[in-house]
């Protein structure tokens, strides 16, 4: 197969590619692989801060219950 091509070796398929296409590419990289490592960090963050809420919502729902327990305003 590589015999009925118009060129002799595989290397011949690919283009070159200049210094100032290999820095754009590598410049869009280093963008996503950013705005990836951001939005996974602000994700993480809010996880975190909703975990934290809820738990001191819980904590404030029972001990509500214990002081109007304590106090008389409920069975």
């Amino acid at each position: 197969m590589l015999n009925k091509l118009p060129y002799k070796w595989l290397e011949r398929r690919c283009q070159v590619l200049s210094e100032d296409e290999m820095d754009a590419i590598a410049e869009r990289l280093v963008e996503k692989t950013i705005e990836r490592m951001t939005e996974k960090m602000y994700r993480e963050i809010g996880r975190t801060v909703i975990t934290k809420l809820l738990v001191a919502v819980g904590a404030g729902v029972v001990g509500f219950y214990f002081y109007a327990k304590n106090h008389g305003w409920t069975n």
